[in-house]
């Protein structure tokens, strides 16, 4: 966990002292996500929706083809996941009178820190993976949990993982159109319920749209090479 925070926040000082980038890009979309039992590396409960917002500049392209690129990308995302439980009512002498069930929602949001290198082909495809830092910024929750009641600290700070996907960029000359599927999955533990002492690790899937806008004109490409 220390080297991959080390090594992504390494890269990302690296990229923050740089005087300039070749582009950025700017990306909104929708996520689903959910939740690991570490123990049992299954998924406990069920997924909920959320909202990404992504910025991504551009700093290096290189190959002999420029279809390399190195970026850092910088997200605001909303993770989460829903539990549904049985509760049980007793009489004065045990007997159960009746089976009922509780549903409750958890929010976790987080600023991702991500490196990442992307490899352009076709033209207009790209690949992308780098580590990811997550910084936890608050949570909320619907409903009423008996038996996952969270108190801060139980949400870890930071979260250590992987961001890795694809998707398309079109257009030519200094602004094209993105769109990409991603994915976010956890190396580290990222929450603990005191009550069941369970560890846990948070995954999300999403959709990314927005616009890559070139910055140093002189480096323009074509769609899907260099510059996005």
């Amino acid at each position: 966990m220390r080297s991959l925070i080390f090594i992504t926040l390494f890269a990302l000082s690296y990229q923050g002292y740089s005087q300039a980038f070749n582009s950025i890009v700017i990306k909104a979309g929708s996520d689903i996500s959910g939740r690991t039992n570490v123990a049992t590396n299954k998924q406990d409960g069920n997924i909920v929706v959320g909202f990404v917002f992504t910025i991504e500049p551009n700093i290096i392209n290189f190959g002999t083809k420029k279809q390399f690129n190195f970026n850092t990308d910088i997200s605001i995302i909303q993770k989460g996941f829903q539990k549904e439980e049985k509760v049980y009512s007793y009489n004065e002498v045990g007997e159960t009178l009746g089976i009922g069930s509780e549903r409750y929602t958890f929010k976790l949001n987080y600023v991702a820190l991500s490196p990442v290198l992307k490899y352009n082909f076709a033209k207009v495809l790209f690949i992308k993976a780098g580590p990811r830092v997550d910084i936890l910024t608050g949570y909320n929750y619907k409903g009423s949990p008996s038996s996952d009641k969270r108190r801060g600290n139980e949400f870890y700070p930071l979260t250590g993982g992987i961001t890795y996907g694809g998707g398309i960029c079109l257009g030519k000359g200094n602004t094209k159109f993105i769109a990409e599927l991603m994915a976010q999955n956890d190396l580290s533990n990222s929450s603990y319920n005191s009550i069941n002492k369970q560890h846990h690790r948070n995954f999300s899937y999403y959709i990314n749209c927005g616009v890559s806008i070139n910055i140093n004109k002189k480096s323009a490409t074509p769609a899907g090479v260099g510059a996005n």
